[in-house]
């Protein structure tokens, strides 16, 4: 395992406003920097003390200690960091390879892209399959200075306290190739602990669900056109990714030779 996903699995899992959740998302989002900050600068950017940044990197989480962690980090980027550009280049590619697994519209498709890319923070929700197809999306976002991560559907409860601080400028984009939002909605109702923090989530949601299935104001709809198969969803998600990837660098016009790490 690389050790920034030490560092994701930390931020993925922990609470918002938490130790672990705010200097998670800190490293993740200056991973670049990091070689040239101290314990001390660290604590100032995040308003945490010098002592817990530190015992921070002596957990069972980020074992080592902060030097060790450096080090190690400053390897890991000399091996696995590529530009923007060489990203593209491959996303052009999969996009090309994979285009009979094209499921959501060109213009649905740049339409989320321009609202993430203006979004406060983006938070995706879906199945644990599909993780894995986002992680060069949010690798940008987070570039561009987005916080951004994916949370599991399965333990959607777990983060009611996050989704009671979020503001309309934050998006949440729920994954749904599976299912109809109707049938999502149910599964909702039917579980407290899903119902409670779906009601008490402020920020702006986003549907890609598996048909045109329609809620009662009918926005935030994406249909997701797919046929049954499984192991098809899987080439249609990543198909999807590598799309609004290449879309949110074109739409940012950022230097394409800058670096991107991708966990």
């Amino acid at each position: 395992m690389k050790l920034m996903e030490y560092v994701e699995a930390s931020y993925e899992n922990a609470r918002p406003g938490t130790i672990d959740f705010c200097l998670s998302e800190y490293l993740l989002m200056h991973v670049f920097e990091i070689g040239e900050l101290s314990l001390s600068d660290i604590s100032k950017a995040t308003g945490i003390g010098k002592s817990t940044v530190a015992t921070y990197f002596n957990s069972e989480t980020i074992p080592g200690g902060y030097v060790a962690f450096k080090k190690a980090l400053s390897t890991e980027l000399g091996r696995n960091v590529l530009t923007i550009k060489n990203h593209m280049k491959w996303a052009r590619g999969l996009v090309q390879d994979l285009k009979k697994y094209t499921t959501v519209s060109d213009s649905d498709a740049n339409d989320l892209c321009q609202r993430m890319l203006s979004s406060r923070k983006v938070v995706f929700i879906g199945p644990k399959i599909f993780r894995d197809s986002m992680v060069t999306l949010i690798s940008f976002l987070r570039f561009k200075g987005i916080p951004s991560r994916y949370i599991l559907d399965s333990c959607m409860q777990r983060y009611e306290e996050e989704f009671v601080t979020m503001k309309e400028e934050d998006l949440v984009i729920f994954l749904l190739p599976n299912k109809t939002y109707t049938e999502y909605h149910l599964e909702l109702v039917a579980k407290a602990s899903y119902a409670n923090a779906y009601k008490n989530c402020a920020g702006t949601k986003i549907y890609i669900c598996a048909s045109k299935n329609i809620n009662d104001d009918k926005t935030g709809i994406i249909p997701f056109y797919t046929r049954n198969n499984p192991y098809e969803k899987i080439l249609n998600v990543l198909h999807l990714s590598a799309f609004m990837f290449q879309k949110c660098v074109e739409m940012s016009g950022v230097d394409v030779n800058e670096r991107i790490y991708v966990f």
